[in-house]
């Protein structure tokens, strides 16, 4: 199971948010500068910690089964708690906020098993919209689909399987789409980015690709694609490069719509880069060894930057900015050290 602990990275705006117990650092990602630092309110570790589309609102989950939700100035970065949520019995190992197109809405899942949907009917009042309950072992991860494919989430477990929960047109809900993805347990969800080029070769009818990866404890990462007619993913591809725990995947925005990049990062502190063009087989560079298991990963809004985050045995958790260049080979641009923790 994906215990996130002490380091995490979550790039929005121009920021890196780094993770340590109950406080929040917050960095300039090009300079790597601390811009402002705060408490929670938790009585546990912090497992997750997400930005709105908007980077206006924070929201962060705990070990102790609450979210809370913050206002982010623009002007001056400084934080004003609106909301708290008693979310799970137990760790809320991540939460997600959904796009803006369909109101506040926010998700979370948690080692009681559970994942939830949550909306915002006035400020600070959130409530629970549905909650999924037939997974048989921890939910680690979770991740909204692209908003041109409808409000829909995927969940993955302990136990192995993911479930989908979509938004019907009325508001109500779809039964879960169940499906077992993996024999051993499943570290990380994400879907793939909707691309102008799809939507270009249907016609007037035509509905966005549903594509999912998904990360697990068996050292693979594989790709689902949802299929209508029978209502449930097939799979279309097995990714296999990693010797040890698949800890994080994450897919580049797709702003160009030339190719499609997944990276994902491993407990031996492996990070991959798989690039997929014209649908030929995936090709894949190692991008980095690090001392430790690699955590997190995440981009900038543009995709040219890819933040890592990891736990150094020399040096404790730091992480590591790294940036394509025009030849399409990357670089470090930047890195958060955690000095308190090395010395």
């Amino acid at each position: 199971m994906c215990i996130r602990d002490r380091v995490s990275t979550q790039s929005t705006w121009g920021q890196i948010i780094f993770i340590k117990r109950q406080q929040l650092q917050i960095f300039l990602r090009k300079m790597a500068n601390l811009t402002s630092e705060f408490r929670t309110q938790f009585e546990g570790m912090i497992h997750d910690v997400q930005y709105d589309y908007y980077g206006t609102r924070l929201a962060v989950c705990s070990q102790d089964g609450h979210i809370e939700i913050y206002d982010v100035a623009v002007q001056d970065n400084s934080k004003t708690r609106t909301g708290l949520i008693k979310a799970h019995n137990g760790p809320v190992w991540q939460v997600a906020w959904a796009h803006p197109t369909y109101g506040s809405v926010l998700a979370s899942c948690g080692f009681d098993k559970k994942v939830t949907i949550w909306r915002e009917v006035k400020l600070g009042d959130w409530q629970e919209v549905i909650s999924f309950t037939d997974h048989q072992a921890s939910v680690n991860s979770i991740s909204f689909a692209p908003y041109e494919c409808g409000l829909v989430l995927a969940a993955g477990s302990s136990d192995g399987q993911v479930s989908v929960l979509q938004r019907r047109q009325d508001n109500t809900w779809q039964k879960p789409v169940i499906f077992q993805a993996h024999q051993m347990g499943i570290n990380c969800v994400s879907w793939a980015p909707f691309s102008d080029n799809e939507a270009s070769q249907n016609t007037q009818q035509y509905k966005p690709l549903q594509r999912l990866a998904t990360g697990s404890c068996d050292c693979s990462i594989k790709i689902w694609q949802y299929d209508a007619q029978r209502n449930g993913f097939d799979e279309v591809e097995e990714l296999k490069g990693h010797r040890n725990w698949v800890r994080d995947i994450a897919w580049r925005p797709n702003l160009l719509g030339t190719e499609e990049v997944l990276a994902t990062s491993g407990d031996n502190g492996v990070v991959i880069i798989w690039k997929f063009q014209n649908g030929q087989n995936p090709q894949s560079f190692q991008l980095g060894q690090f001392e430790g298991p690699t955590w997190r990963l995440s981009w900038s809004l543009t995709g040219n930057l890819l933040s890592i985050s990891c736990i150094n045995k020399s040096s404790g958790n730091n992480v590591y900015v790294y940036k394509e260049n025009e030849q399409q080979n990357w670089e470090l641009f930047s890195e958060i050290l955690d000095e308190k923790e090395s010395q």
